[in-house]
């Protein structure tokens, strides 16, 4: 009977999975990936891999996620430069460079892949990232209140314009020649304009 993988192998597989899968998913896609090229690329079995992840879009699902977390992530680390006086254009600013980020060309590179690894994955899973994403946001909403900027928007509505924004630049990748950059400005306008705007 094999051994058990110890917490430190468990750890370095789990890694090596991820970033085997971040290349097939950025390079042939999930529909030509399979369990075995994954499990291979690491030298496990297949059967070891679902000790891992329940599946190959379980797997894909955790690379978006990582990416995900690290747009966040630059999304957080601008707001120590906002302040009262400067946050609308500030915000805006950094938001439109963000969309623009190779970070974000990335994520939305793979837009074909996403209907599929949605069908793949529970939906625990997908609520679990609906609501990590509402922490996010709220997050960024009470950084913005310590430095006494005042938001009018719910955090799920920013929730749902952030999305959008999303959606729109997975949807520029299918229509060559198209830019969608004005587009995607006019949105993070108008997002910046309803969070930090009072309306009469």
């Amino acid at each position: 009977m094999p051994r058990g993988f110890t917490d430190q192998e468990k750890s370095r597989i789990r890694r090596e999975l991820l970033s085997v899968g971040t290349r097939k998913l950025l390079t042939v896609g999930v529909r030509k990936t399979t369990v075995e090229d994954l499990a291979y690329s690491v030298n496990i079995s297949k059967g070891a891999f679902y000790k891992f992840f329940d599946s190959k879009e379980a797997l894909f699902f955790s690379v978006i996620e990582e990416m995900e977390a690290n747009i966040k992530q630059r999304l957080t680390r601008g707001l120590i430069h906002l302040n009262a006086a400067n946050a609308e254009s500030l915000l805006k600013s950094m938001l439109k460079k963000l969309m623009r980020s190779e970070e974000v060309r990335t994520f939305t590179s793979f837009h074909e892949d996403t209907d599929l690894i949605i069908q793949g994955i529970g939906q625990h899973t997908i609520s679990q990232h609906n609501k990590t994403d509402l922490e996010t946001i709220q997050a960024i909403f009470s950084v913005l209140a310590e430095k006494d900027i005042p938001v009018y928007m719910s955090a799920e509505k920013a929730v749902a314009f952030s999305r959008a924004l999303f959606w729109i630049q997975m949807g520029q990748q299918s229509f060559e020649g198209m830019d969608y950059g004005d587009v995607i400005d006019s949105i993070v306008d108008k997002f910046v304009e309803e969070c930090l705007i009072k309306r009469s």
